[in-house]
């Protein structure tokens, strides 16, 4: 009976160790469970700490795009409008006084402000357009050496002070793009490099022609670009913080690089700040 008593008690002892043993990996099972479960949670508020911290700096970012637009637009709109009403002013004078040619002086000024108004307006106008996906791409055959050529006259015309050589090398005459689109582009980057060069500074023009691209090169000495500004600058309504007191609205090079877009071709640029620029519109062939 004593041996019987103590094999069952040994037995029991058994099956009490394997109960502890499994409610022992029940125990462990479940806070691993658990430890992978709030693990996760961590990572997901984490997730959602670094989602909300980027869609603030989005909106401070867009915010402060705002403000710059709306200082960049009134700056933009009240200068030729200012003009327009000073101008008005002094011609009803001089017809008094019967000064032809001071009258024909301020007319000039008053045309040149509402021709910087409807470039302004165009220009609102052209991005709503690209945002409703109304601008037409019309690929046609170009003589790009008559192109340039017009853009350096019209220009120069626009810019008397500064310097603008087309490098003709000839390498290439005729191209398949959209014209209106192509020359645009190109001659926004044109009107940028005079805009922001010093006075009597050189604007080089110059064409690169490999197997199966043509690119169009704008060089300058001018202002250059900050380098911490590299990123930003073909966002809508961004300027350089160099370039505030001179006149433009930031939308010119967010248009250049969406007419590029539209052609299947890419836009790039060197920069360095009082050193100058180069801009590069690469297209297919």
């Amino acid at each position: 009976m004593a041996i019987k008593y103590e094999s069952e008690k040994k037995e029991q002892e058994n099956e009490l160790l394997r109960l502890e043993e499994n409610n022992d990996k029940q125990l462990k099972f479940i806070a691993f469970g658990i430890c992978v479960f709030l693990l996760i949670i961590i990572l997901l508020i984490i997730k959602a700490y670094i989602a909300k911290q980027g869609a603030l700096k989005k909106e401070v970012q867009l915010n402060e795009l705002k403000s710059q637009f709306i200082s960049t637009a009134s700056h933009e709109f009240l200068t030729p409008l200012t003009t327009i009403a000073t101008s008005a002013e002094l011609i009803e004078k001089y017809i008094e006084v019967k000064d032809e040619g001071k009258q024909k002086n301020h007319l000039s000024k008053i045309q040149s402000s509402v021709f910087h108004l409807k470039t302004i307006f165009s220009d609102f106008l052209t991005q709503e357009k690209i945002k409703l996906g109304k601008i037409q791409h019309t690929p046609e055959l170009i003589n790009v050496i008559e192109m340039i050529e017009s853009i350096v006259n019209e220009n120069t015309i626009n810019f008397p002070k500064q310097k603008i050589v087309f490098l003709n090398s000839e390498i290439i005459k005729d191209i398949i793009a959209d014209k209106v689109l192509l020359k645009t582009a190109i001659n926004n980057l044109v009107k940028n490099a005079c805009k922001y060069s010093r006075e009597g500074g050189e604007v080089k023009i110059s064409i690169a022609h490999q197997k199966n691209q043509i690119s169009f090169l704008v060089q300058d000495n001018g202002i250059g670009i900050p380098k911490k500004e590299h990123d930003f600058l073909f966002e809508p309504f961004f300027r350089t913080s160099n370039s505030k007191n001179i006149q433009g609205t930031g939308i010119g090079l967010n248009l250049t690089k969406k007419f590029v877009d539209i052609m299947g071709g890419s836009i790039s640029f060197n920069s360095e700040e009082n050193i100058g620029s180069t801009f590069q519109i690469s297209m297919p062939l």
